[in-house]
């Protein structure tokens, strides 16, 4: 009997902060009692606002780099562009001196911007003058140059989408 009494004594301080009450189960149709909400220790709230900090300045850090990105397409638009204009003024005479014209800003752009691939990046301008030399050589035209282009470009994508991913796994 002391023995039951030392332990209910224990009890009932616990059951009283964890807001617990006991109610003995009823033959009514009434239902049961709600339980208390779980307590959240200062710990794991102090744990879910650092995650939440962190899931909010890499969203952040997400949306800036697509806006430096979408700035350095911009800047490589005006660029190539301006090439362009050049070429069919007749200032450069075939599509390669066009291409090397641009290729080397537009890559400083994208690397300024924080892109993290420069092999890729290279591997895109140097895929550039290869179309551009074959568009001078009449082996292609513009046209099959620029499909070409396109399924590099698309290419050049998934690989950058599978480094993400491998980067992620190591993380």
């Amino acid at each position: 009997m002391k023995v039951l009494l030392t332990l209910l004594a224990l009890l009932l301080p616990i059951m009283a902060n964890a807001n617990v009450a006991f109610n003995p189960p009823h033959e009514s149709t009434a239902e049961a009692p709600a339980l208390a909400d779980p307590i959240i220790t200062p710990m794991q709230k102090a744990e879910d606002e650092a995650e939440e900090d962190i899931r909010r300045k890499a969203e952040e850090a997400q949306a800036s780099y697509r806006r430096k990105i979408d700035i350095a397409r911009s800047e490589a638009n005006v660029e190539i562009n301006a090439c362009k204009t050049k070429y069919l003024e007749g200032k450069l005479k075939s599509h390669a001196q066009m291409v090397t014209c641009f290729n080397t800003k537009v890559m400083s752009y994208f690397l300024a911007a924080g892109y993290p691939y420069p092999d890729l990046l290279r591997e895109l301008g140097d895929k550039r003058v290869q179309m551009a030399r074959l568009i001078d050589k009449k082996i292609y035209s513009e046209q099959q140059a620029e499909q070409e282009l396109a399924d590099f470009e698309k290419a050049m994508a998934d690989e950058e989408v599978k480094r993400r991913e491998k980067s992620m796994v190591r993380k």
